[in-house]
């Protein structure tokens, strides 16, 4: 026994205690309700056994009782404190053994109690669990369980408090569920005239979750020599891991030192290891009983397995720097990584690294394991400095054209006041004004030091900044280098063309476009695939990066890169930025085993799931890595997409599939589970009832989707070989040669070009449906079955003819699909080896020319920059071919027009965009809100307000704001923005959507996207009205900035479209 004084936390001596064992029953009393309803409590009566009296110490007093029977006790300690009160505590205890009066308070149903000697066992302990039976003697049956019943048992209850004994055993880390059902057959007969019939037979069930620690802890320390460190110094790091015996481990450590003000932002600490690999498990294992309905009471215990627990992903941030006479300007987040240090025997080692130039603390993390499956983790933290130091107080970017004060911060760190002069040097830029600044800094102390920017030209701008005593001393320098973004909107203009003999083009004169941005390029070549640069660098560069986009950007990119190899094709097709795509698509899948278009998408989208399982599939047989488990539960999600209900008779064409909503809600449209076919086929599990369902079904099915079945149900028995239809067994050719004629019977010609046409409105613009992407897929199928077919040359010269004057196809999956149809193509078809020499003259002047002998996929060039091409305008360009084969031909124009568009353009979608102090926002002033600002002071809160106006349906759409360079955006998720002003603008934004302050405002732009200079917001759809997106910034730097037009666009409809106009702002 001990006292405690609550007040200082401390132990207090000679304090008179006594303490009394209690023995607890309890007696069951009814009352008689209506309707020979019965209402059942217990009370508890305490028998005193014995008791002792005690002084408290220093340490604990012991008082000893001995317990005579089996039954519950209550042990109460109760004494006076230095006020005069009576305190009392208490605890309980159970013991084992016989007699009739022991009684346990029942919960009046199925359930009884089990309690354990323990909370919490080792391994190797022995686990006392004693049996809080109702009844005695009795009939038990003993489970262990997790996940599963792991041993069962039956034995004799002979009293009421029954102990039984489990040996603890490493498997039963971290916990196991320990379940005792006791039956009584009937004690008494049944009352002759009903009512309440005490002696019927009875069960009950008992369950506790025994805690077994894992032992596995380990204690990883980090040392370094000093706290305080210099930029560019060298650190020697120790490592040392001990058990919880408190000897050294061998293990393997994985340790990272990072900025800790990167670490700031979202608050990061180490997770929990042991939390994690042996943290609680749940029962998994479902106890039902029939006797409960004959006994006329519910027993029903259900725990369900519970998720998986996962890791998580970063993204990586690459940063250059170098070194140089002292300049600061290696500038890192992450300055050390080491994925796999193996200790010695004793459990140390160590590491050296070097420093970059921040001058910031930094913070080291080690994770250990050992191969007993032990885990650890520790962290230690030391400080890069100067006695005076300069920090960057520049914009993190900025454009062509914007003026702006930014520079440095100097902090001063020692005992004295410094006179110093702050020079400022620029690369890319100039400064205006005085580039040599005379200060007085007190001791201890911070000043910024502002410089007047202009940044006229696009590119770097390499700012240097040097702080010197008056003797010419340089007690810091730094540099500092920001990206200058083009404002103005740069533009493409192709023209291609192929020719048997020669041809003639005219280039007329340009005019309001800029003689410093862009030029021309003359392209020639034996082959089609001249210029698909265009669409390759449009899948590259595309802007936004959901699912959809990210598979589109894979597909075509492998395919071109196989051929790339084979065949010498000049494309610079980077292997680790599509290692990169692979690696995102696998983190983005849905723990369904389907994809929505972004990692926090709810539910998955069926036809999005099948598009990126076909396209890692690929990616897969192409040598990217590509987990198999990823591709198991795709495999699972898509069997079942496919067996999902089909509303064939209610036309219903969008699909509805989520894990959170009714299985009576779910569907999948026909044209889906088709894709689903094709793509289990592809993978080599196809499902030929499920195929044969669909093409019972193919009258409902639009041409593109029954092309899809086709290939699904070719594959099934091709295993994929092009040319093998006549190989087939007789029932399956024939399906596919149906399926062919149908498909077929939907292409229309012209002298030169087939292609797929169907009049389906926008039913299946939620799967993206075009005339490009129908006759790519159906040429794609051709080639595999029937590659000698008369309409394939004809289908090719349609998608070729169908490039835009940008050389794309317009959206993602136009040219996801073509590039692969054209790729299918020269892998499958071109037999023929050109033999010519061409020629190309612009105006009189030959400007190039190339002799192509034999088959090579590659195109040569002439390019001239703007400033020198638009002199010879107008013009005319002759492209000359002698000898046997096609030549094709490209002239691409790239421009930016020369006027910056101030008025709003409503391409049939209108956005508007409006720019409010968080103050006036959240005040709701209607003389504030009555017009947008242009200007405000540095440090303001400002609300980003975007109108978007939707006149009809659209799908798939996407905001794009570009930000002055003097704004930051608020993220709502880093610990460093204020909470305050997040719900400010929430609470302010619930009003203005017409909702009360405690509903919630819906808003179809559900993922966000934050960069430096913009902020892009998606919708999965809109319906016709207005809709209004609101985000904060805050205004650091003044300056006056030039802001690009916001644009709201649908993505696979890009020409829908609308946008502002070009804008200046202010900050002061």
């Amino acid at each position: 026994v001990v006292a405690v004084s609550i007040e200082k936390k401390e132990l207090v001596e000679n304090k008179d205690i006594k303490v009394t064992l209690e023995r607890r029953t309890w007696e069951l009393h009814h009352t008689e309700g209506m309707e020979e309803d019965d209402y059942r409590d217990y009370e508890p009566s305490y028998k005193k056994i014995s008791s002792c009296s005690v002084k408290s110490s220093k340490t604990p007093v012991l008082c000893k009782f001995k317990i005579p029977r089996g039954g519950e006790y209550v042990i109460r300690a109760e004494g006076i404190d230095a006020k005069g009160r009576r305190v009392v505590s208490s605890t309980e205890l159970w013991s084992e053994g016989s007699g009739e009066d022991i009684s346990w308070r029942d919960s009046g149903d199925v359930s009884m109690k089990l309690e354990s000697d323990k909370k919490i066992y080792n391994v190797g302990d022995i686990a006392k669990i004693i049996v809080k039976s109702p009844f005695s003697p009795a009939y038990a049956l003993y489970t262990y369980e997790r996940e599963t019943v792991l041993k069962h048992f039956t034995k004799k209850l002979e009293n009421k408090a029954s102990v039984f004994e489990i040996p603890i055993t490493e498997e039963m880390i971290p916990n196991i569920y320990v379940s005792v059902v006791v039956e009584r057959g009937r004690i008494k007969p049944p009352p002759p005239k009903g009512g309440r019939d005490p002696g019927k037979p009875s069960v009950k069930i008992g369950y506790l979750s025994l805690n077994v620690a894992p032992g596995k802890n380990l204690d990883v320390k980090l040392t370094v020599p000093r706290k305080e460190y210099r930029p560019r110094d060298k650190v020697e790091m120790g490592i040392e891991v001990k058990g919880e015996d408190g000897k050294g481990r061998r293990s393997e450590v994985a340790l990272f030192v990072v900025d800790e003000a990167v670490l700031m932002l979202t608050g990061f600490t180490l997770p929990d290891l042991i939390e994690i690999f042996y943290g609680q498990r749940f029962l998994g294992v479902e106890n039902s009983d029939n006797r409960v309905s004959i006994f006329q009471r519910l027993m029903k215990f259900e725990m369900i397995k519970g998720e998986e627990i996962g890791g998580g992903g970063g993204s990586e941030e690459e940063m250059a720097g170098g070194s140089g006479e002292g300049i600061r300007r290696l500038f890192e987040t992450t300055i050390f990584f080491a994925p796999e240090i193996i200790t010695k025997d004793d459990g140390k080692s160590s590491v050296s690294f070097s420093l970059p130039d921040n001058l910031t603390t930094f913070t080291a993390f080690a994770v250990a394991q050992t191969e007993d499956s032990s885990f650890g983790k520790g962290k230690t933290s030391f400080v890069v400095t100067k006695p005076l130091g300069l920090t960057n107080a520049m914009p993190r970017f900025a454009r062509v054209g914007d003026s702006f004060d930014a520079g440095v911060v100097i902090h001063n760190r020692t005992a004295s006041k410094m006179d110093l002069k702050v020079k400022g040097d620029v690369k890319g830029g100039k400064i205006n004004g005085e580039s040599v600044k005379r200060i007085t800094i007190s001791a201890n102390s911070s000043i910024k030091v502002p410089f007047q920017f202009e940044t006229p030209d696009s590119g770097n701008l390499v700012s240097r900044f040097f702080a010197e005593r008056e003797d010419g001393k340089v007690e810091d320098s730094i540099e500092i280098t920001i990206p200058v973004k083009p404002h103005w909107i740069t533009e493409v203009m192709a023209l291609y063309g192929s020719t048997d003999t020669g041809a003639k083009e005219s280039i007329a004169k340009l005019s309001d476009v800029r003689k410093d941005v862009g030029g021309i390029d003359f392209r020639i070549s034996g082959t089609a695939l001249v210029s698909i640069d265009e669409s390759i660098d449009a899948l590259l560069k595309y802007p936004y990066g959901c699912s959809e986009q990210l598979t589109s950007r894979l597909l075509p990119m492998i395919a071109l890169e196989e051929i790339a190899k084979e065949y010498g094709l000049d494309i610079k097709i980077e292997r680790k930025k599509l290692e990169d795509v692979v690696t995102k698509l696998q983190k983005f899948q849905h723990s369904s085993g389907g994809w929505g278009f972004f990692s926090d998408d709810r539910c998955p989208n069926p036809w999005l799931s099948a598009y990126v399982t076909w396209g890692l599939l690929q990616a897969k047989r192409r040598g990217f890595s590509v987990d198999d488990v990823v591709f198991e539960r795709a495999t699972d999600f898509l069997s079942k997409v496919l067996k999902e209900e089909s509303r064939t008779e209610d036309n219903w064409y969008y699909d509805s599939w989520c894990p959170y909503i009714p299985d009576w809600w779910r569907h999948v449209s026909l044209p889906t589970k088709s894709f689903a076919a094709y793509v289990l086929a592809d993978m080599g599990k196809a499902d030929k009832f499920y195929n044969g369902y669909l093409y019972e079904h193919r009258e409902k099915l639009p041409l593109f989707a029954k092309v899809l079945l086709m290939e699904a149900i070719y594959l099934q028995e091709s295993g994929g070989k092009s040319g093998e239809l006549k190989k087939l067994d007789k029932t399956t050719r024939e399906m596919v040669e149906h399926l062919l004629q149908e498909v077929l019977s939907g292409v229309k010609q012209t002298p030169s070009s087939a292609y797929v046409s169907e009049n389906l409105g926008d039913y299946y613009q939620y799967i993206f449906q075009s005339d490009i992407r129908d006759t790519a897929m159906t040429l794609s199928a051709l080639l595999k079955i029937d590659p000698q077919h008369f309409l394939v040359p004809k289908m090719l010269k349609f998608l070729l003819d169908k490039r835009r004057k940008d050389g794309t196809w317009l959206t993602t999956q136009n040219n996801a699909y073509a590039l692969l149809a054209i790729s299918d193509y020269w892998r499958t078809i071109e037999p023929f080896a050109p033999d010519f020499t061409a020629k190309v003259k612009l105006g009189k002047d030959e400007v190039l020319s190339h002799s192509f002998k034999g088959r090579e996929l590659k195109y040569f060039n002439k390019e001239f920059p703007m400033s020198d091409f638009i002199e010879k305008l107008p013009v005319e360009v002759l492209f000359d071919k002698n000898g046997p084969g096609k030549l094709y031909y490209a002239m691409v124009l790239f421009y930016a027009p020369k006027n910056f568009p101030e008025e709003p353009v409503d391409n049939g979608m209108y956005i508007e965009r409006e720019y409010f102090s968080l103050d006036d926002f959240s005040q709701k002033s209607a003389e504030s809100l009555s017009r947008s600002l242009s200007e405000v002071k540095a440090g303001t809160n400002v609300v980003v307000h975007l109108t978007v106006v939707a006149p009809q349906n659209y799908e798939f759409v996407v905001i794009d704001d570009p930000i002055p360079a003097g704004f930051e955006v608020l993220s709502e998720n880093f610990k460093t923005t204020s909470y305050a002003d997040i719900e400010s603008l929430d609470k302010s934004k619930r009003t203005y959507c017409g909702n009360s302050e405690n509903e919630w405002c819906f808003n179809p732009f559900y993922h966000k996207e934050i960069y430096d200079d913009r902020v892009i917001a998606f919708a999965d759809s809109l319906s016709p009205g207005i809709y209004h997106y609101y985000y904060l910034v805050r205004a650091t730097s003044k300056g006056k900035f030039i802001v690009p037009p916001a644009m709201v666009q649908e993505m696979y409809e890009p020409e829908v479209f609308g946008r502002t106009g070009y804008t200046m702002f202010e900050i002061k």
